[in-house]
């Protein structure tokens, strides 16, 4: 498995090592870890006045300076990795590297609450969702997860999405650790509350109220049976948990629950881009502190 994990000079950076540290299973596979740092251009009138040449020795330096800073906790945690200095917008840029890395997988921060005040200020996290094409594991400000197997919940909605994070993590069980278990989410609309809201008459309601909620059982079926069925083929302990209402709400309370970590797909550039009118993601993001690998698709 190759890794590659953007650090900074925020504390969240020993935070993520520290947690990648506690997947035993993974770490005994020897996986491909590769820190980046990025550095933001200089302004083009620094480059003429100083140089090209030193204003690049200044940003390497910087880059140094920070995985100098996590020395320490790499020596402490015994882990061996590869670095790498650039330069350039962060989200893109991390992107690129995930692509000329090959890597698997993209762990970082993630310091936003609000999704629409970490895309009006141009979260990395979420350019870095935004340009990826790879699967990235968001992990909050939050107590380690110092546990050798996690406990996942992972939202489906009938997608590809589904199936495309069931198979990434049936590819790599060690990451999550042995026999984890793993609630894979349905959320269907509130039949009872989608039918009182279109018609008056109650024999009416109760018929719409009946036929929609069979739609749906059917529905969640099928997000959920094929899932089940792969994590299960993959030493997963995997059920179907099927509720109704909001999706990012429902989703966010009973992973904080139930669950270590929040599994779940994105539809993708345009999404993103868009987040301010409603990402079930974005919004899942701003209702949970536990970690969340968003798969890309």
């Amino acid at each position: 498995m190759r890794i590659l994990i953007p650090v900074d000079d925020h504390p969240l950076s020993e935070t993520i090592l520290r947690f990648l540290a506690a997947r035993p299973g993974l770490l005994r596979k020897s996986p491909r870890i590769e820190l980046v740092n990025v550095q933001l251009p200089m302004p083009r009138a620094i480059s003429e006045r100083f140089g090209d040449e030193a204003v690049s020795r200044v940003l390497s330096e910087e880059g140094e300076r920070v995985f100098a800073s996590l020395e320490g906790v790499l020596k402490e945690l015994d882990l061996a990795v590869e670095k790498r200095v650039l330069v350039g917008e962060r989200g893109p840029a991390i992107a690129a590297e995930a692509e000329r890395f090959k890597a698997d997988l993209i762990l970082m921060g993630a310091r936003g609450r609000s999704p629409v005040k970490t895309l009006l200020l141009g979260s990395v996290s979420t350019s870095v969702l935004e340009y990826a094409h790879v699967p990235v594991l968001l992990v909050q400000e939050m107590p380690i997860l110092e546990k050798s197997r996690l406990s996942a919940t992972l939202a489906v909605d009938g997608s590809d999405y589904g199936e495309a994070a069931a198979a990434f993590m049936a590819a790599e069980p060690e990451f999550f650790g042995p026999a984890t278990h793993v609630d894979v989410l349905y959320v269907a609309p509130d039949a009872a509350e989608r039918a009182a809201g279109e018609e008056t008459d109650f024999v009416t309601v109760h018929d719409e109220f009946m036929k929609r909620t069979a739609e749906w059982d059917a529905e969640a079926r099928r997000a959920t049976e094929s899932v089940v069925k792969t994590l299960a083929e993959a030493g997963f302990d995997a059920q179907a948990v099927v509720l109704a209402g909001d999706p990012a709400q429902k989703i966010a309370e009973y992973a904080s629950e139930k669950s270590d970590m929040i599994v779940m797909g994105s539809h993708g550039w345009g999404e993103f881009k868009s987040a301010v009118l409603g990402s079930t993601a974005m919004k899942v993001a701003s209702e949970t502190k536990l970690p969340i690998l968003v798969i890309r698709h």
